[in-house]
């Protein structure tokens, strides 16, 4: 069921995040597609290609170079990442979070049998170490709230995300509603605006999420955001 799955990262100048988390899924040996769009610099880019060139044959891997240059928000980055999927369902990642590989495959499972849904959901928790950067001790974790977007309507939806303003970046979405969702985004250039208020707007309104009680994503709490 993994094989019906994409995760899709972003990532800009933090070759030891998304090489911490490629080196998870390695780990889980995660068979569902991954798909990496890197605005970093050349030595930076540089850095995570070794690792992916050394690990391709491990891990069900694309990467993208997307330059700042023509890529100025991670939105734009997720548009071009939507394009290439070829699978049937996919969920964004920072690339210092942890998708739980079991849950979005139960996720699949889920919009498999409930084509009324347009997407679907665990728990996220969010946990913080004791120091910053990518290495040290978990020192807590904490539930995440969500919004409620199981309602039919797509006005309430869209209301309690608004009320919340929660990411459902981190929901498995179908193919066609990740497209609709980031298709304009590149029309905003505002950082917030266009990476994430519009496409989880658009996604809202397209469709209701199903949520599964079991953790599908680890965020972290990180205070050296890009």
């Amino acid at each position: 069921m993994s094989d019906n799955t994409t995760i899709l990262i972003p990532t800009m100048d933090r070759p030891e995040y998304i090489i911490r988390v490629l080196q998870y899924y390695k780990k889980l040996k995660f068979t569902g597609a991954i798909l990496i769009g890197d605005s970093s610099s050349t030595e930076n880019s540089t850095q995570i290609r070794d690792w992916i060139s050394d690990n391709a044959s491990q891990l069900n891997l694309k990467y993208y170079h997307c330059p700042k240059s023509e890529y100025c928000h991670d939105g734009m980055v997720m548009k071009h990442l939507t394009e290439q999927m070829t699978t049937k369902y996919g969920i964004f990642s920072g690339d210092d979070d942890f998708i739980v590989p079991s849950a979005i495959i139960d996720c699949a499972a889920l919009l498999d049998k409930k084509h009324e849904y347009s997407s679907a959901a665990g728990h996220r928790a969010a946990f913080h170490l004791d120091q910053p950067g990518h290495i040290g001790k978990i020192i807590k974790v904490e539930h995440v709230p969500e919004p409620d977007l199981s309602s039919e309507s797509p006005a309430v939806r869209w209301t309690n995300y608004m009320n919340l303003t929660i990411s459902n970046q981190y929901h498995l979405q179908r193919h066609e509603v990740l497209i609709a969702a980031y298709y304009h985004c590149d029309a905003a250039k505002t950082r917030y605006i266009g990476p994430e208020l519009m496409p989880c707007s658009i996604s809202t309104i397209c469709g209701k999420t199903a949520y599964l009680n079991k953790i599908s994503c680890y965020f972290q709490v990180n205070k050296a955001q890009i």
